[in-house]
């Protein structure tokens, strides 16, 4: 291994790295332009991101392969979910997950799941979701999920925006 010392503003000599970073970022920048959500919510967006452009194919490898490709052997599973739309959800604590009736509740078809931001999925794990919880203002990790492609998230009033703490 060679060390190579560059001036710290020095951008071109580190062209590739550079590269790939602003196409993750205009990625970023779209989804979250696309699904009306705040900066809050970067991180996911970014991790989606890269997930995305790590599936799709590169004109620098050789045949346009991706890069999960080449690693892999073969192609990335790209599943039709799309960040920051609307999910209904139930958590691990709730009666109906446990099988249970709601014994406090006053009716008995209130609904039982919780209304949510999809974020993506935890550690890579297609069945293991982000969520983020509409009222609780937190990001949750759920499997028991509806989602709803065509929907994004639009908060009706100001008591309804989610807004990370």
């Amino acid at each position: 291994m060679i060390r190579h010392i560059h001036p710290p503003a020095d951008h071109a000599a580190n062209g590739i790295v550079e590269r790939a970073n602003r196409s993750v970022t205009q990625i970023v920048r779209t989804i979250l332009h696309a699904s009306q959500l705040s900066d809050e919510f970067y991180e996911y967006a970014c991790a989606w991101a890269t997930r995305l452009y790590n599936a799709l194919p590169h004109s620098a490898l050789p045949m346009a392969l991706s890069p999960h490709e080449c690693l892999h052997g073969v192609k990335a599973e790209l599943p039709r979910l799309r960040f920051g739309t609307v999910v209904m959800f139930h958590t691990p604590d709730s009666p109906a997950m446990r099988g249970e009736r709601d014994i406090g509740s006053s009716n008995k078809l209130a609904s039982r799941a919780l209304k949510g931001i999809f974020l993506g999925w935890a550690n890579g794990v297609y069945t293991v979701q982000r969520v983020a919880d509409g009222k609780l203002h937190q990001v949750r990790t759920v499997q028991d999920m509806k989602h709803f492609t065509t929907q994004y998230w639009k908060p009706q009033t100001t008591n309804d925006e989610y807004l990370p703490k």
